[in-house]
């Protein structure tokens, strides 16, 4: 007896998308927390005082979709003075005390809550592994620090890349 040819078809389109649910159903696994060092920098002096930094983070996905990437550079001489580079909008300067002994998970809800708008420091420059950024005048002269963070919307523990210390010419 030979099969059926609609219940052939049936059965083979059944199968097919029946793989393809379960194929779907693979890929839907949740987001991974990106990548995020600091691996080096270089800090050029005079009128203009530029940072380079290198590393691991999410570049393509800063020029794609408005990623959440925060660069905060910290002075190490009060420990609370601080620039905040938010790489989708704007550079927020301030003070928060909680920076003294470093950024940890807890004090990024409060530290993305403060600033006040900074207009001489900025993104100079993206690209893969690379950040440049111009740190204004008015920022300290000395030891610095250097640390990456995101705080994905809907998302209560940010990701933290290691701190790394730079040395802040006069301007």
């Amino acid at each position: 007896m030979s099969p059926n040819p609609k219940t052939s078809i049936v059965r083979c389109i059944a199968g097919a998308i029946l793989t393809a649910l379960f194929m779907s159903t693979q890929s839907w696994a949740g987001p991974t927390d990106p990548a995020l060092a600091v691996a080096s920098a270089t800090v050029s002096g005079g009128s203009s005082r530029v940072v380079v930094l290198r590393g691991i983070f999410p570049s393509d996905d800063l020029v794609q979709t408005g990623y959440p990437l925060q660069l905060l550079v910290r002075s190490l001489g009060n420990g609370t003075s601080y620039l905040r580079f938010d790489l989708g909008l704007q550079v927020l300067e301030g003070n928060e005390a909680s920076l003294v002994d470093g950024l940890d998970a807890a004090d990024v809800p409060g530290l993305l809550a403060s600033g006040t708008p900074n207009p001489f420091a900025r993104v100079i420059g993206l690209g893969p592994r690379r950040l440049d950024i111009l740190l204004p005048a008015s920022f300290p002269s000395g030891a610095a620090e250097v640390q990456l963070f995101v705080l994905e919307p809907g998302d209560t523990v940010p990701v933290l890349s290691n701190p790394f210390t730079i040395q802040v010419p006069l301007p």
